[in-house]
């Protein structure tokens, strides 16, 4: 169904939908993601818990699909105040070079400031914990 097929019947139509690029992985990606729940937290994610846990600081884990704004779904929250964290690893899986402004714009337009957090195999969880504190106070 074409762009111009759905307008008529009244289905919103994102930018871009019709896109060989977003054919491609949106749809491969977004549904299979999902499919594979299972595989979340990732062990990034669980490295991150662990750190929030033992230092008991008030962020949740959100990123199985708990929480949503817009069409992103953040990995963790932090409770009673309009901030989310994104972990990822820098280094995988490739992605195009703006990702990271745009998804901060993408939450800032829900009135939510967002953290984006890389994180290594390599760095010292006492550096991650400092930049989380620094961002939940």
């Amino acid at each position: 169904m074409s762009a111009k097929q759905r307008k008529l019947q009244g289905q919103k139509i994102c930018k871009g939908q019709d896109t060989p690029y977003f054919k491609a992985t949106h749809y491969k990606l977004g549904i299979n993601f999902w499919k594979h729940k299972d595989n979340r937290p990732t062990k990034l994610e669980q490295r991150v818990m662990s750190i929030i846990a033992d230092a008991k600081l008030s962020i949740r884990y959100v990123g199985d699909g708990k929480f949503w704004k817009g069409h992103c779904n953040p990995d963790f929250k932090v409770n009673n105040q309009n901030k989310v964290i994104e972990v990822f690893d820098p280094t995988w899986p490739p992605r195009k070079p703006n990702w990271k402004l745009n998804r901060k714009k993408h939450f800032k337009k829900y009135d939510y400031e967002c953290l984006m957090l890389p994180v290594l195999q390599k760095t010292k969880n006492h550096k991650i914990l400092k930049a989380l504190e620094k961002f939940v106070e």
